[in-house]
Order: structure tokens, then C-alpha cells, then sequence
């Protein structure tokens, strides 16, 4: 099944069809994805939440109890742009990387000397 199907058969299952993509939305407080703005249209809510949610990197938080923590997390991945790295930025992440599983993946000698 391609993309566009599969999205018109999510939006058959809400009651939605294509048209109400583009009606705009108040934007609730619990969520960043809209950055400074409080409204958006449906099209735009749905790609900057897959763009948060739904690519390489995820984030599990939902078991957590504490409302402020899970807040602070929402707040660093569903930002708009967060995931947006410039060049530097990405070496320095490969690097910290690179530097982190060198000390994990070292063996340990337990020779006594």
C-alpha cells in the first residue's frame, strides 16, 4: 500500500477527508510542536508531529507520573526544528558518540598484576 492511500484511509477512519487538512487548529498548551504560534492547519500538526514522533529517534515517556518531567521532554523533542543539525553540530554529536562506545565496548582486563 502506498503513502497517499494508506494517509486517505487514516483520514476515512477519523471522519476526515482531504479537505479538512487544511482547517486550522488551536494548538492545546501540552504540546510545543507549534513553537511560537497557537494555531495551525491539520496538515501542518500531522508532519511536525511525525517529523517529532516518527523518525530515527524516539522518545518513550508516557510511564512516567511526573507531569513536569514529561513536559520537559515534550518540550525538547516536539519543538519545531529541534532534529535540525548543522554540520559541526553533527560531527561534535559523531564524536561524543564515537568517544562513549570507545569506553563501553574497551575491555577489561581482570589480570592481576
Amino acid at each position: 500500500m502506498n503513502l497517499k492511500v494508506a494517509k486517505a484511509n487514516q483520514l476515512e477512519f477519523y471522519g476526515l477527508d482531504e479537505s479538512d487538512l487544511d482547517k486550522v487548529f488551536r494548538l492545546p498548551t501540552t504540546t510545543f510542536i507549534g513553537g511560537s504560534e497557537s494555531t495551525l492547519p491539520l496538515r501542518e500538526i500531522i508532519q511536525r508531529l511525525e517529523m517529532a514522533y516518527c523518525q530515527s529517534i524516539g522518545v518513550e515517556f508516557m510511564f512516567i507520573n511526573d507531569l513536569e518531567q514529561c513536559q520537559w521532554i515534550r518540550q525538547k523533542f516536539e519543538r519545531p526544528g529541534i532534529m535540525q543539525f548543522t554540520l559541526e553540530e553533527k560531527r561534535t554529536l559523531l564524536a561524543r558518540m564515537v568517544r562513549s562506545t570507545r569506553s563501553v565496548c574497551t575491555p577489561v582486563s581482570h589480570k592481576k598484576k
